[in-house]
């Protein structure tokens, strides 16, 4: 729970950083700017959030390890330059949620995000 809250917070505090920027400048919303990003008719964009936990299976052998991460960062790299992720990265510490990492998709559709 502690996590689900930290996540919550590190994503709300920069939007909530922004927004009080914004209105210091009185900047007026700019529906160009948020057409190109698909953003709503409020300037809101929505995103598929992906937490990666550690599956069942052990892979003992260190060369076929290093094979399946150089393919995930592969990936990653990958969705990056497609503009398909917005963000990804693991969790350095333990929880016991036993979430490794989290991408963040550039998507609303769970589907589209399975896909990738």
């Amino acid at each position: 729970m502690k996590l689900k809250i930290y996540l919550f917070l590190t994503l709300l505090v920069p939007i909530l950083s922004f927004a009080q920027e914004q209105k210091a400048e009185k900047a007026k919303y700019n529906q160009k700017l948020a057409d190109s990003l698909g953003a709503d008719k409020y300037g809101m964009k929505p995103y598929m959030i992906v937490m990666l936990t550690t599956g069942s299976v052990t892979i003992e052998d260190k060369v076929k390890m290093g094979e399946i991460m150089k393919g995930h960062m592969t990936n990653i790299g990958k969705l990056a330059n497609e503009g398909k992720i917005v963000a990804a990265g693991p969790f350095l510490e333990k929880n016991k949620e036993n979430y490794r990492g989290m991408f963040i998709f550039n998507t609303q559709s769970k589907e589209e995000a399975e896909q990738w």
